[in-house]
């Protein structure tokens, strides 16, 4: 199964570099959930990957859901 940019969210994505993703890709769901976490409640003050990382470890878990 490829991850195409069709699997994300109708966010306003800039695709200047098409390059194909060549991993695995699995639960759907969890990835839109992860994109939208970080669209919807990333603090605007997150502008760097270390700042991004550390919000991450602080914010609750996703749930787990069998459900795909």
């Amino acid at each position: 199964m490829r991850l195409l940019k069709e699997h994300l969210s109708a966010y306003n994505y800039s695709w200047i570099n098409e390059a194909a993703f060549t991993g695995e890709a699995s639960r759907r769901l969890l990835g839109l959930k992860i994109e939208d976490r970080l669209m919807n409640q990333l603090p605007v003050d997150a502008k760097s990957e270390i700042s991004v990382l550390n919000w991450l470890k602080q914010i609750p878990p996703l749930p787990v859901s069998n459900a795909y």
